[in-house]
């Protein structure tokens, strides 16, 4: 039998058993879920509820709690058969993707390991296919024969491969294999790159390089920082890092531990369904000004308004804001005990009566020890509004008037104000029901008070902002993401700091268009976090943007290490088109680029042409084409063009930054001519928009094409 028919033989019998499981599985929800449902039917009268004296209201709850124990194991056994029934479900579209063959001693027999986007064992609990994350796959990855090994709980395991194959199979169908160790060329990338995912990005897992591989695997080190050239994969190997981190930490770290901020919205649902095809709960994915829209006390700008201001030059102030050297000063104040409250504390009202006075404010804030920082000075007073104020509704629920009203209050008042029935007339019942009713009237005090309301936030960062810079802040209020960050900073570090969710890692792509002030920004909120940045400097088409030796000086000024990854081989555009963007890159110009694709087809240039032309040469056009233009003015006037059904649907139109990150097969780029395109930004704009093109690009201008091509 030669090894296709050995192989076919092989993948029927997994198949078949995965099939069983299946019935299996499907059989044991079924029975299971409708036993349950009785189950809990009869709860009622499988439990008494009976408490005439201590020892039946002892054996009651014990009862309940027996149930209650009952419950919960059933509902894990079900969760945990649809969580493998899900997977199973997921191999039996394509069981495996790859094969080694290998002893673990001289003596050995080899053994065969196959490998899936999930694992899978068998009725006689034997491994049938392994997890692509499991120890034992990085062997597979390392794509190479001979000897070689792994680690599993810090033990290294060595081996010896004898044989590597990969498949191409379509459920119980073996379409191709290939033997020995591949390279970057092989068919089996160059299929896997040449699928359309211009509507969502999917799993790299069949196609993982070495290069890549090292970066997934990655536990030594806590912050990487991958640059990676434009389509080498990087956000795809981001993802695959939280499917593989997921796994390995699976015993305490949840998709809730885990943060993505994206680049824009479109591209979180570019991404959004990678970690779902490998089983895994997408964690929290969001943009920057999402993030800060959630914490902030302020609205924030929407996202057109948001890249509307980031593709304007930033004025002066703006500019200083974005400093790493503007945080640094505002943490070197934070942490001295000399910094001063000049009339930064606003009075607490419920409605228009004062409750405390600023000037009340004062006196509390300056009998603190003038040796605490302003954080523990203003959280000491806090203390005291806390303490002052529960007395003043405690000697109030002692009011007369206060008790009456307690004690008028209909049932169904009650359980509305009070959360529950006043269950005797007791006079510390009632004081206690009159305290309660007051703390609900006046919960605003309370929130005020909590939140650090009383302290003017808006004139504390002028006044720090004026002692940076000298001058006076223009925005009393934050009208932009800048602001909106020195505010939030200012909060953070002299007022309260901002309540986050746990991260254990936090995952930034495009980092290189973030400024320096927002990374130390995350760098406060998430200080106990692991951060893996991905991006490329030479897609910093933004004014606002970080060089990665201003983000590792950032991080080792924070006594935090940062490892660095360069990933240069790029894999998504063709030879001719990766050559061309290649030559743009205006930073790192020292990094060769090697594209895997064929040369491919030529690029088309057409200078000199009219709107008018361009329109009618476009709507003849038979191919699905992705038109990108510098401005979104551009964008919308022509969407306007193209707005009857039949164009409209073979057409997507986007201005460069709403294409990063992303790819499309057949791209025209707008307009590429002097007047558009003649500095080192707009060069970067043009190494962005030439590397989102798979196979086709065709650039085109009203006149001369741009001497930067």
């Amino acid at each position: 039998m030669d090894q296709r028919a050995k192989e076919q033989t092989h993948l029927s019998i997994v198949y078949q058993q995965l099939l069983a499981r299946k019935s299996q599985l499907d059989l044991f929800l079924a029975e299971k879920k409708a036993a349950h449902l009785q189950d809990l039917r009869q709860v009622g009268s499988d439990v008494r509820l009976n408490f005439d004296s201590i020892t039946d209201s002892l054996d009651t709850y014990a009862a309940i709690e027996s149930k209650k124990r009952e419950i919960d194991q059933m509902n894990l056994s079900l969760a945990a058969a649809e969580k493998e029934l899900a997977s199973v479900e997921r191999l039996l579209k394509s069981p495996y993707f790859g094969k080694l063959t290998m002893r673990f001693t001289d003596e050995a027999e080899a053994e065969d390991f196959y490998f899936g986007i999930n694992g899978f064992t068998n009725t006689e609990k034997k491994g049938v296919i392994y997890d692509w994350r499991s120890p034992v796959a990085a062997v597979f990855y390392e794509n190479s024969l001979g000897p070689s090994a792994y680690m599993v709980n810090d033990q290294q395991i060595d081996v010896y491969v004898r044989d590597r194959w990969q498949f191409m199979i379509d459920h119980d169908q073996l379409l191709q294999l290939f033997d020995t160790s591949i390279a970057i060329q092989d068919d089996i990338l160059l299929t896997a790159l040449s699928t359309d995912h211009t509507q969502e990005m999917k799993d790299i897992t069949a196609s993982i390089q070495q290069e890549q591989n090292e970066i997934i695997r990655d536990t030594k080190h806590q912050n990487i920082l991958v640059h990676g050239v434009a389509g080498s994969g990087k956000t795809s190997v981001a993802m695959q890092r939280v499917a593989f981190l997921l796994y390995h930490y699976r015993q305490h770290l949840t998709a809730d531990n885990v943060l993505i901020l994206s680049p824009n919205t479109g591209f979180t649902q570019y991404i959004s369904q990678v970690l779902p095809s490998l089983g895994e709960k997408n964690p929290r994915t969001m943009t920057l000004n999402q993030l800060i829209g959630q914490l902030s006390d302020w609205s924030i700008q929407n996202e057109a308004q948001f890249f509307s201001t980031l593709v304007k030059a930033p004025s002066k102030e703006q500019q200083v804001l974005r400093q790493h050297a503007c945080v640094s000063f505002l943490k070197q104040q934070a942490a001295a005990s000399t910094v001063k409250m000049n009339n930064s504390f606003l009075p607490i009202r419920y409605k228009k009566k004062i409750i405390f006075s600023a000037a009340v404010l004062q006196d509390l804030y300056q009998a603190t020890p003038e040796t605490y920082t302003m954080q523990e000075r203003l959280q000491a007073v806090k203390q005291q509004l806390i303490l002052l104020w529960q007395q003043r509704l405690e000697t109030n629920a002692k009011n007369s008037t206060i008790q009456d009203q307690v004690r008028t209050l209909t049932e169904e008042e009650q359980q509305q104000k009070l959360g529950g029935l006043i269950q005797d007339e007791q006079p510390d019942t009632i004081r206690h029901a009159a305290s309660m009713l007051l703390k609900r009237k006046y919960r605003k005090v309370d929130q005020a008070i909590e939140q650090l309301h009383w302290v003017d936030q808006e004139t504390l960062a002028e006044d720090l902002y004026l002692q940076y810079s000298k001058k006076p802040l223009t925005h009393t209020t934050p009208n932009d993401i800048d602001h909106h960050i020195f505010y939030m900073t200012v909060r953070h570090l002299f007022i309260q700091k901002i309540a986050v969710p746990k991260l254990t890692y936090l995952f930034i792509d495009e980092v290189q268009d973030y400024t320096p002030a927002q990374i130390d920004f995350l760098l406060l909120l998430f200080p106990f976090a692991a951060f893996t940045f991905v991006g490329d400097e030479n897609q910093a088409i933004f004014p606002a943007s970080i060089t990665f030796n201003e983000l590792t000086m950032i991080f080792q000024q924070a006594n935090l290490p940062i490892h660095r990854y360069d990933m240069l081989t790029s894999y998504r555009s063709s030879g001719a088109i990766t050559a061309l963007f290649a030559r743009l890159q205006t930073k790192s110009k020292h990094l060769k680029i090697a594209a895997v694709r064929p040369i491919g087809k030529s690029i088309s240039y057409i200078d000199n042409l009219a709107d008018s032309q361009l329109i009618k040469w476009i709507k003849n056009n038979v191919l699905p084409l992705t038109i990108l233009t510098k401005s979104e003015a551009d964008a919308i006037r022509l969407q306007k063009e193209f707005s009857d059904e039949s164009t409209a649907s073979k057409m997507t139109i986007l201005p460069i930054y709403l294409a990063k990150g992303r790819e499309f097969q057949h791209v025209l780029l707008y307009n590429v001519n002097d007047q558009n395109y003649h500095g080192p930004l707009d060069k970067r704009l043009l190494y962005t928009a030439i590397s989102r093109a798979t196979e086709t690009l065709i650039i085109t201008s009203n006149s001369a094409i741009s001497a930067l091509i």
